[in-house]
């Protein structure tokens, strides 16, 4: 069958790395994990237990601002990271000011994360192009 993954036992750690994926020499993939796809795993990165690590690999570094009271992170296509809440970037941009109410920024900081989550939204229209409506 054509779409079955084709495996190999990476050499530090034995853990099954899909042919498609590229995790380097030097990372570790457990015995019990996996990495699949075109994901990408370097340097130190330790993957262990029955973790899977799969997607698509970034052809550009994905944003990262450190804003005045939270970071911001283009976390995947058509979705911002902000502190610890992860949402599409449509719903970023109707709902950021009472998110940041209820976090309590100050009015500067809620236009200042306005500010960002734009730049976000060009930046993803960049990088992937029009985002499809299940990501909106």
């Amino acid at each position: 069958m054509s779409d079955q993954i084709q495996w190999r036992i990476h050499a530090n750690g034995g853990g099954k790395v899909a042919e498609s994926a590229e995790v380097a020499e030097s990372a570790y993939v457990g015995e019990s994990a996996q990495v699949s796809g075109a994901a990408r795993v370097y340097g130190a990165a330790r993957v262990y237990g029955a973790a899977q690590v799969t997607g698509d690999a970034w052809e550009n570094s994905p944003l990262y601002i450190q804003g005045s009271n939270h970071s911001l992170t283009h976390c995947q296509k058509g979705h911002i990271q902000i502190g610890c809440h992860c949402y599409t970037i449509a719903q970023w941009q109707e709902k950021y000011k009472a998110i940041g109410r209820n976090e309590h920024y100050s009015a500067a900081q809620v236009e200042e994360y306005g500010l960002y989550i734009a730049l976000f939204a060009v930046r993803d229209v960049a990088v992937f192009g029009e985002v499809s409506d299940s990501a909106k």
